[in-house]
């Protein structure tokens, strides 16, 4: 019987144990809830007066936009592309939006919208250079080594540009690429644009035409080379200019043919 009793006592201890640690459980779960709870509230509390200051403070409105890299699109122009003005608050502007209407511009290649706090508005411009011409009308069509158009001028002769024949249709929209019927003529101009970046010769380019893809011609003044196919442009023009210099032909008219594998034939006129 007294067994009995103690295995009892026992049993009720350990149920009496389980009880109280289950409640201490209990109670340190529900503290820790509530202390959660109050510390998510502060935090957003505090997020909330955080966001209000930045965007209320008058030590966070733009004062100063400044414009990098830009030559051929004026400061003025691109602040009033991007609809920045002095007095916004420089975490309430849109960047990507921004950059949309500054792309508006057929000039403006990439740019890059960054903050510099408290205050300051960095815009980075990277422009497309104007590279070649072609005229319509009374009107000359500016145009860069991607073939976009750039811009419509009834005056180039301040700039320093090549011409260029070969597109097949009548329509040209600024920021647009030139209407070619064969793409692979966009190619060609591209090529041709980075040899005479690269070309250290000194010898000026006058005329691209790329009429025939087939039989791609290029000027220097008076004398015309003629290329042949866009295969193995670089050695042709080389080639080409090579003669040009050694022979003097600068100044006179004719033709250099560097169409086909060979030594070149070149022809002046007296």
């Amino acid at each position: 019987m007294e067994k009995n009793d103690k295995n009892n006592n026992v049993t009720y201890l350990e149920e009496s144990r389980y009880i109280i640690e289950n409640r201490e459980r209990l109670i340190k779960k529900r503290r820790r809830k509530k202390m959660f709870v109050k510390f998510l509230f502060l935090t957003s509390l505090l997020a909330i007066i955080s966001l209000t200051l930045l965007f209320k403070l008058p030590y966070f409105s733009i004062k100063d936009i400044v414009v990098i890299n830009n030559s051929n699109v004026t400061k003025s122009e691109i602040i009033k592309l991007s609809g920045i003005k002095q007095g916004n608050n420089i975490f309430n502007i849109n960047v990507r939006s921004i950059k949309d209407d500054i792309l508006r511009n057929p000039y403006v290649l990439k740019v890059k919208i960054k903050r510099r706090l408290p205050n300051k508005i960095l815009i980075d411009v990277n422009e497309r250079s104007a590279t070649f011409y072609t005229q319509k009308d009374s009107n000359y069509y500016i145009i860069d080594k991607e073939s976009v158009v750039l811009e419509k001028r009834n005056n180039i002769s301040t700039m320093k540009l090549i011409k260029l024949v070969g597109y097949e249709k009548n329509d040209l929209v600024i920021g647009q690429v030139l209407p070619y019927k064969d793409r692979r003529k966009i190619d060609v101009i591209k090529n041709i644009t980075d040899l005479v970046i690269n070309d250290t010769s000194k010898i000026a380019m006058s005329i691209v035409d790329v009429t025939n893809i087939y039989d791609i011609k290029v000027y220097y003044g008076n004398i015309c080379v003629k290329m042949g196919d866009y295969n193995n442009l670089e050695d042709k023009l080389n080639r080409a200019i090579s003669i040009i210099k050694k022979q003097n032909l600068q100044n006179r008219k004719g033709y250099v043919d560097v169409s086909f594998k060979g030594n070149p034939v070149f022809h002046i006129e007296k």
